[in-house]
């Protein structure tokens, strides 16, 4: 072959190589395509997962609302405490009213005993 012979396969090849690139083209476009469907699923799944996390969020801040208050004690501070430091004064009032009855009962029993 001369080299000012044209290459009898010079054109085939040059459209193999044309379609090869318009053939890569299209599977590129297709991977695209598939990627993006699958972004689309993603972000899909992230707002439905999302909007699960919120309502179980919200459940949950409820939940806590009623149990604080359930935990609360409904009295201020020291109430217990000052209400039994009464109860034992009202008992040591109660408990020298007998000792000052059975007092009286022995003296009038002493007055009984002298007059009889």
């Amino acid at each position: 072959m001369s080299r000012n012979a044209p290459d009898p396969f010079g054109e085939h090849v040059s459209v193999m190589k044309a379609l090869y690139q318009e053939y890569q083209k299209k599977d590129e476009f297709d991977s695209m395509t598939y990627i993006d469907a699958l972004l689309q699923e993603i972000q899909q799944m992230c707002s439905q997962r999302e909007a699960a996390v919120k309502a179980s969020i919200q459940e949950l801040s409820k939940r806590v609302s009623e149990a604080e208050v359930l935990a609360t004690y409904p009295e201020p501070d020291g109430f217990h405490d000052r209400r039994v430091s009464a109860i034992q004064k009202d008992m040591q009032d109660v408990q020298q009213g007998i000792d000052q009855l059975q007092n009286t009962i022995r003296g009038l029993e002493d007055q009984k005993h002298m007059f009889m």
